[in-house]
């Protein structure tokens, strides 16, 4: 029993320690989003969410700091992001 229980534990321990080196899980997701739109205008800058996380997310952060989470699905959610990409280009 206890050869066998080490194994199991040694088991365990390699696999957490392969998934904490190897497979990194994202820093950062979104699991909620806010509903309404932002003004363009609010808006600084926005990051896409990692691939690895559960739900497809961008993060919108508006001139007073604040980090929103937004469903990248919503027309008008890809319209802020492309007019700051155009922004980001033209200055």
């Amino acid at each position: 029993i206890t050869s066998s229980y080490f194994t199991i534990i040694t088991s365990i321990y390699d696999s957490l320690h392969y998934f904490l080196t190897v497979v990194k899980p994202p820093k950062e997701c979104c699991f909620s989003f806010y509903p309404r739109p932002i003004p363009v205008t609010a808006i600084t800058e926005y990051k896409e969410m990692s691939h690895h996380c559960t739900r497809a997310g961008v993060v919108f952060t508006t001139k007073k700091g604040h980090r929103v989470c937004m469903d990248p699905s919503f027309w008008w959610v890809k319209r802020a992001m492309d007019i700051i990409d155009r922004r980001a280009v033209e200055s």
